[in-house]
């Protein structure tokens, strides 16, 4: 039962960590549908889905939430675009959680998991000087 648990805390705190990255970033720009809370339910929702997809009788209802994410991203992107934001960063974090929550429920990956949203949260928060970089006049010549 521990185990279990342990495995369903750490794909929480994966959703968490995520979570707590976007909203800071989206409190500084103001715009945005997905935040902390967002991110731990779907980070719950891939750890059941997880578990669900392990049982037999239980299959139909993981595909079903898989598709529910997947149709409330679509829905999400759509109203971004018709407000103009045509970014996928947000979107495609919300799917990477997902994946990583329920990876984190499967012994032989939770750690890749746990190493994989590390280096997400950094990625994430690192926009500003990603942009930056990308901005810098040419000094690299490539042949």
């Amino acid at each position: 039962m521990f185990e279990i648990l342990s495995r369903f805390l750490i794909a929480l705190a994966i959703g968490g960590l995520i979570g707590l990255e976007r909203e800071v970033y989206q409190q500084k720009r103001k715009r945005g549908f997905a935040g902390i809370r967002t991110y731990i339910l779907v980070s719950f929702l891939g750890a059941v889905t997880s578990y669900l997809l392990q049982v037999e009788e239980w299959r139909i209802l993981g595909y079903l939430l898989l598709f529910c994410v997947i149709a409330l991203l679509v829905a999400a992107y759509t109203v971004s675009a018709v407000q103009g934001y045509t970014g996928l960063t947000t979107e495609l974090s919300v799917v990477l959680v997902f994946v990583l929550a329920f990876l984190a429920t499967v012994p032989e990956y939770q750690k890749i998991a746990v190493i994989f949203t590390v280096v997400l949260a950094v990625v994430l928060s690192m926009k500003e000087h990603l942009h930056k970089l990308a901005r810098m006049p040419k000094r690299i010549e490539w042949y």
